[in-house]
């Protein structure tokens, strides 16, 4: 992929995306290593399961449609971000085998403002079949709080998200997401979302052990199609 095609820090400097935004509110389960999103409010509906399965191999997380974590798998997570990338898999595993899901690349890397972006790319959104690239970046101007914006290559505003902070330990956050999406369209910004949310509450609880902040590395791949 052509470096260039990468949203770069300038897109976030166009013009907001005018387009009505759809909330999902995201609660623990009991255990707090799950979560359910709710569509609007925490009395919403439930339309996603966000399934912790660090010990199998359909992945160390799951989104699922449905309130449950037997509902049908739609998007996963595998990989480590120790090694500064993840792999974010579309299908069920159960019905499509591993080998069978679509697999994508999202990478971390850091920004001049000693943050992380994350970046990734896709050909669900784009027409015949060209590809797509976005990037997650933290939004600087509320330092006290875990906000990060999705941005497409042409510097659309796609996707927000906002965590729930660490001593809160009921809502795990929000994603917003671009309305009348295709949903699997829907699901790639969902699925990536919650691996920024995830990975950010880990770097947290990591820095607070040893006090300063986690390297991060500079030589990782450009996104490509796993």
């Amino acid at each position: 992929m052509d470096e260039k095609q990468v949203p770069t820090s300038s897109a976030m400097d166009a013009s907001p995306y005018s387009a009505k935004m759809k909330t999902y509110h995201l609660y623990y389960t009991t255990s707090r290593t799950n979560a359910r999103l709710h569509l609007d409010s925490a009395s919403g509906p439930c339309v996603y399961y966000a399934r912790s399965c660090i010990f199998t191999k359909t992945g160390h997380f799951q989104l699922r449609a449905g309130d449950n974590k037997e509902a049908p798998i739609v998007a996963s997570i595998k990989g480590e971000w120790s090694l500064h990338n993840v792999l974010l898999g579309f299908g069920d595993y159960k019905q499509d085998h591993e080998e069978g899901l679509v697999w994508e690349q999202m990478r971390r890397e850091q920004n001049p403002f000693k943050c992380s972006d994350y970046l990734f790319g896709s050909s669900f959104e784009s027409p015949v079949g060209g590809r797509k690239y976005y990037r997650w970046r933290k939004d600087t101007t509320k330092p006290a709080k875990t906000v990060y914006t999705c941005v497409d290559d042409e510097g659309k505003t796609m996707a927000r998200l906002l965590s729930g902070g660490m001593l809160n330990w009921q809502k795990g956050g929000e994603i917003e997401v671009v309305d009348n999406l295709e949903k699997r369209v829907e699901e790639l910004f969902l699925i990536s979302g919650l691996g920024v949310w995830i990975e950010e509450a880990h770097r947290s609880v990591r820095q607070g052990f040893d006090g300063k902040p986690e390297a991060v590395g500079q030589d990782a791949g450009v996104v490509t199609s796993a």
